[in-house]
């Protein structure tokens, strides 16, 4: 004798099979479960039931029950929901996951994903100064202390002139082991080579996209540096910053 299911496994089976469209993942999920729970409960008080009711050794029956019965189905219960719910875990890890390693959209705009101005770590220069007079010593000192490989110099209206990498003064002090004058920007701006490196710096608004920011970086020569102005021209102060190594890392 084939076992026919009882009408709620079939009103359940029904309602999933002709609304196929109408639930949402959430709304499916939140359906099984209450499916599930309810009808793990009435198989256990059911199969309880029946056994008591037939059985001549109630005692040991009941032992029997606790002992196999309700560790199934809470097994069962537990493996399903789970199942259905381990979607969601999932996908919290993996967008949690997406943000601290910053693998934004790359349609984004810039003004999400930069390094804001007043997280810029760099050299500001008063009213009057000279960059091309900043010694070279004292710039890699700065950067050693603030444990930086890049180090931006800003002019007084807080418009970005240069951007000293350590691998570019590397370079430089590999060259010149002993100079008689302290060396300075002016000293990198003489060597051509070093002072296309310096110079090379993209910008864009903050509405542009974090793929137009990539090309921008790509136009420009040697280019390892974009910041964010209000024009995305040069001549403006720097709202913000995105670096080669933070654009890698913004998925294509």
């Amino acid at each position: 004798m084939t076992d026919v299911p009882r009408p709620g496994v079939l009103n359940t089976i029904k309602r999933l099979a002709m609304r196929p469209h109408s639930l949402d993942d959430a709304g499916v999920r939140n359906l099984l479960a209450r499916q599930i729970v309810r009808f793990s409960f009435l198989g256990i008080l059911v199969a309880s039931v029946v056994a008591l009711f037939v059985a001549k050794d109630k005692e040991e029956v009941a032992r029997l029950i606790l002992a196999s019965l309700v560790p199934l189905f809470g097994t069962w219960v537990g493996t399903v929901l789970a199942f259905y719910y381990a979607k969601d875990s999932l996908q919290t890890a993996t967008d949690s996951t997406i943000r601290l390693v910053g693998k934004s959209d790359p349609l984004s705009p810039t003004s999400t994903v930069m390094i804001p101005r007043s997280d810029i770590e760099g050299k500001k220069l008063a009213a009057g100064d000279d960059p091309n007079t900043l010694h070279l010593t004292d710039i890699r000192s700065d950067m050693e202390a603030a444990r930086r490989q890049r180090w931006p110099i800003f002019n007084a209206d807080d418009e970005v002139t240069y951007v000293v990498h350590k691998s570019t003064l590397d370079a430089y002090f590999a060259a010149h082991p002993s100079e008689s004058a302290p060396p300075t920007v002016a000293s990198l701006l003489a060597m051509p080579s070093l002072a296309s490196l310096i110079s090379a710096i993209g910008f864009v608004k903050p509405t542009d996209t974090v793929s137009l920011a990539r090309t921008v970086m790509r136009s420009v020569p040697y280019c390892n540096d974009v910041f964010i102005t209000a024009s995305g021209e040069k001549n403006g102060p720097v709202l913000g910053w995105l670096t080669n190594t933070m654009l890698a890392n913004i998925a294509s």
